[in-house]
Formats: C-alpha cells, structure tokens, sequence
C-alpha cells in the first residue's frame, strides 16, 4: 500500500513533470524541470532545515512513532522485500542486512541535521508494523510518508502517522505540508483524504527507471 518515498535520498534526485489539476490537464503543457533538491546537491548548496530538531517520539493513538535505531535493521529489510512496497514506494528494493543498516544510519544522520526523520510505527510493546518520517522536500516544504507491512495494513496506522507528523509541521507555521501517491495507489490516496490532505497535482518522477506518474497532495491547517 502506500507512500511516497522517497523515502529519503530516492525521489529528489530525479527529473519531475508538474502539472496543475488533479486529473488529466487537456490543454496543458507540463514543465520539464530539475528537482530544486537535486539542483542544490549539483552546486553544493545545503537545504533549509527544520527550525526545531526533529521529535524522537510522537504520540498517534493508538500507534506510537520512535525514531529509528539500528536495532531496526529487520523491519527496513522486510518492508524492501514487500511486493506491495516494492511497486508503490521509492524504497530501494531487496535489500540485505548491511544494506538495510546502511539506510538506517542516513537516516540518524538526516535527523542529527534536522533533514528528516525516520520512525518505527509499534502499538505498545509489539513489533513494529511499517515506518513513517518526514522530510524537507521540494521547495523547503516538509512532506509526509510512510511504508508499512502486511500486518500494519488497514488497521489505520497509515492516516494516524500522516496525521501526527503534519500536525507537528503545521504546528510550527511549515505550510502546506506535502505528500506524494502513485497514480493507481488508491490505498494510500484514501490514507492522504483521511488525514486530510488535499489533492493538489500531479508530477511524473522516475520509478525505478521508469516514468510513473504521482499525485501531489497537501494539507495546510489541523483538524
């Protein structure tokens, strides 16, 4: 099921088509453009952090959000063989144990520069069920996204973490807050209504090589 994401490090580095409208745009002609992520890479230029450091935890009852550790390295590697991640995220596919500790570690880095942040979705003491995070992404706005596993799905882990993390934005006048679904992902577009984004585009980014188009939504106030 689900998110974006770019799942750091991914889709900000691609070429992206915009295109104003949620459906298809008769008459239009969408700019061709390099992601303003990847042109600052390209000249050296840092992005503009978060104002605050990112929480470690965050309350989404029933669910909570941590941070994610190191010890987290199985949970990163499940959701990379997932077959619905696989097809509806940017998470890199298959990875191993090192590979998966690896991304963990950008990860904390990402959080130590107030980039993103990354989180375990658990209920109480259990496992955990997917991740979730928020990022600065195009145009210095934070966007949203989340990946969870078969257990996690349809339990409303999803719509409480896109809810909690945006509020937490919101709640420092970052606005509007982003996120990203693929054309065809009704899942996660049902998750982005619930949480009570708006659709406000579409963008074609690359998808594993492939051209995939994308609907952008964004949420400007709390409930």
């Amino acid at each position: 099921m689900l998110v974006t994401r770019r799942l750091l490090g991914g889709r900000h580095d691609r070429t992206l088509t915009a295109a104003v409208g949620c459906g298809p745009c008769p008459g239009s002609r969408p700019v061709r453009r390099k992601s303003l992520v990847w042109l600052r890479r390209a000249v050296g230029l840092c992005l503009v952090p978060f104002p605050v450091s990112l929480p470690d935890c965050l309350d989404a009852a029933p669910w909570q959000l941590r941070a994610i550790t190191d010890a987290d390295w199985p949970i990163e590697q499940a959701l990379s063989s997932d077959p619905e991640v696989i097809r509806w995220t940017m998470y890199p596919p298959y990875m191993d144990g090192e590979r998966s500790r690896e991304r963990i570690g950008r990860a904390r880095q990402r959080a130590e520069e107030r980039i993103s942040q990354r989180y375990v979705i658990s209920q109480g003491a259990g496992c955990g069920v997917g991740t979730a995070g928020i990022a600065i992404g195009e145009f210095d706005l934070p966007e949203v996204f989340y990946a969870l596993l078969p257990q996690g799905r349809g339990r409303g882990a999803a719509t409480v973490a896109a809810v909690v993390l945006s509020d937490w934005a919101l709640s420092l006048g970052l606005a509007p807050v982003l996120l990203f679904t693929m054309i065809g992902n009704t899942t996660s577009e049902a998750v982005a209504a619930r949480a009570g984004f708006t659709c406000a585009g579409r963008n074609v980014l690359d998808h594993r090589g492939q051209p995939s188009a994308m609907r952008r939504w964004t949420r400007t106030q709390t409930n």
